[in-house]
């Protein structure tokens, strides 16, 4: 009897521990500049620069200034020439490349594993007669830039919003979806609206049924500047219930110039910028595009590499085990990694959820008096 008292209590107390050991985990990607989405090294030397100075690079996008006519940056008096950045997900990071923070309390990070298995992709496009010609001729390029190089075990479906209302679902043949995504070039009837958009991720964001790690919705749309408020709680709702990364590509401004930025007249953001990064997905824009007439080369470049860019972020996925997590911590790059990488930003849903929960163990679940 005395032999099966010790034997339960042992393995209480290795429960207990093993309890007080489990971590808690977090999703995260951690984005980069890609070099070579830069005209010639000059300019990437000469953004390299401006970053350091803490001028070009404000979170995931450069200041806005007046696009130039080649469309590949911005110009700016006194500033100079900053070329458009494309970001690239980062691979092969270690746990010692990030560490933790609540408040003014450091949080251990217990490891880092990398995640490259297959990934769930919906598309919702905007379409209608609205978009100009050079946004219809960008989206095309954008997703049927993804579709040409994705992964073999990756799953893709697309929902426009607008007319034609095309629905392909997961399970649809690849060469279906790439048709499709290019026919998104040629001139629709309809007009969008943002209830269109809204309705469209709401009813994507059903697709993927049971969560998987690394699901994403990508929309690409000319109309996010526009008024959202009315939507963002049923989708920012349908998304975090499923656990889906809203990335969004802007065939238009997403942020206001800085220009626009004044005493009198404020700033704006389209909803879609804070909605997409809460997601721990992210978002591009495209500030300035040809009001009359097709897209030109550089256009379609740089939709081309934005686009691949984002599902390289897509895929490259951090599974973060954490001694705990609260709504007021942080996660960073370590000071050894932003050395090597300067312009690189960790990125994951926001606000963390308290774990463990209250009163386990007498954690206070992230929280530092």
């Amino acid at each position: 009897m005395r032999i099966l008292a010790v034997l339960l209590l042992v393995i209480f107390v290795a429960g207990a521990a093993s309890a007080q050991e489990n971590p808690c985990s977090v999703v995260a990607e951690v984005v980069n500049l890609d070099p070579a989405s830069f005209p010639d090294k000059a300019s990437a030397e000469h953004a390299l620069v401006l970053q350091r100075q803490n001028l070009a690079f404000v979170s995931r996008q450069p200041f806005p200034l007046d696009a130039d006519e080649s469309g590949w940056g911005y110009v700016g008096p006194g500033w100079g020439f900053v070329p458009q950045p494309v970001w690239t997900g980062v691979q092969n990071l270690s746990k010692g490349d990030f560490f933790a923070r609540d408040r003014r309390r450091p949080v251990s990070v217990l490891s880092a594993q990398p995640d490259r298995s297959p990934r769930r992709v919906a598309f919702v496009a905007e379409s209608g007669s609205e978009m100009n010609p050079a946004a219809r001729e960008m989206e095309a390029v954008a997703l049927s830039s993804i579709l040409s190089i994705a992964r073999p075990q990756d799953s893709f479906a697309l929902l426009t919003a607008g007319e034609p209302h095309l629905t392909l679902p997961f399970g649809s043949n690849r060469e279906a979806l790439l048709e499709a995504a290019q026919g998104l070039a040629h001139s629709q009837r309809g007009t969008p609206r943002m209830e269109d958009l809204g309705r469209a991720l709401v009813e994507a964001s059903a697709w993927f049924g049971t969560p998987q790690a690394g699901d994403s919705l990508f929309l690409v749309a000319q109309t996010l500047n526009s008024t959202f408020e009315r939507w963002v709680p049923e989708v920012r709702s349908a998304l975090k219930a499923r656990r889906i990364r809203l990335f969004a590509l802007g065939l238009g401004p997403m942020v206001a110039p800085l220009s626009d930025c004044g005493a009198d007249s404020g700033c704006w953001e389209s909803a879609f910028a804070p909605l997409s990064e809460a997601t721990g997905g992210g978002w591009e824009q495209f500030p300035k595009l040809p009001r009359t007439g097709g897209a030109t080369q550089s256009n379609l470049w740089l939709a081309r590499k934005r686009a691949e860019g984002l599902y390289e972020v897509a895929q490259a996925l951090y599974f973060l085990r954490l001694e705990r997590t609260g709504p007021d911590m942080k996660i960073y790059l370590s000071p050894h990694a932003l050395h090597e990488m300067p312009w690189a930003h960790v990125f994951y849903p926001t606000p963390l959820p308290v774990c463990p929960p209250p009163g386990r163990n007498g954690s206070t679940g992230g929280k530092t008096k």
